[in-house]
């Protein structure tokens, strides 16, 4: 076990010590994305909001959307 905690036997207070160092993050760029990625964004996005279109129209309207299937 490592102790981080050093004490001056001088008797002066006691000092923390860490090792743990804080990365930059990097910039956003458009650019590192590829298509796929952006499908993937895109239809997940569609997905939820069709959940949730669903989950409205069902238990709060009480009334299913049906998507334009008639018969």
């Amino acid at each position: 076990m490592t102790d981080y905690k050093k004490s001056d036997k001088s008797g002066e207070a006691e000092t923390i010590v860490s090792d743990f160092h804080m990365e930059e993050d990097d910039h956003f760029s458009f650019s590192d994305y590829k298509v796929e990625d952006w499908l993937a964004f895109i239809l997940f996005w569609l997905l939820a909001i069709t959940v949730f279109a669903q989950f409205m129209s069902r238990y709060i309207f009480e009334s299913p959307l049906g998507f334009g299937l008639k018969k």
